[in-house]
């Protein structure tokens, strides 16, 4: 994984930015592969994440941030705050409780970002740190 991180080259073309690893659709959320078996091999823990979910497949419309803000918005429109960190049912709050202890120093969640422009093609690089070193 680092091996293939450490390789690549920021996005730059002028087409929609769409992530191979995490695309918009409910494979994603689900955690199945491409052909839409479970990546998880544990059965039970797959059965219990989608219970604890409270949707289904097909339940999930991915959008854009321009088709949700339109044309004109910020990548931080007006501050930066814990109530912007909201927890959902993918089990990431160990993740979402770090962002949200960074948000007492806003500094530290803008240097997180690559850039801080909006994008036509919608790619934003976050850079995430080991005790401050990219691992």
């Amino acid at each position: 994984v680092k091996e293939y991180f450490r390789n690549q080259k920021p996005y730059s073309g002028d087409q929609l930015y769409v992530d191979d690893i995490f695309p918009p659709n409910d494979n994603s959320i689900f955690g199945l592969n491409k052909d839409g078996s479970i990546y998880d091999s544990n059965k039970n823990r797959y059965k219990e994440s989608i219970a604890d979910f409270g949707f289904k497949k097909g339940d999930i419309i991915w959008r854009t941030a321009r088709e949700i803000f339109g044309e004109k918005y910020t990548i931080f429109e007006s501050g930066i705050s814990m109530n912007d960190v909201n927890q959902g049912g993918i089990g990431n709050c160990y993740l979402l409780a770090t962002f949200a202890a960074l948000c007492e120093i806003p500094e530290l969640i803008v240097g997180l970002f690559r850039t801080l422009k909006v994008t036509k093609n919608g790619y934003y690089e976050v850079v995430l740190n080991i005790n401050g070193v990219w691992q």
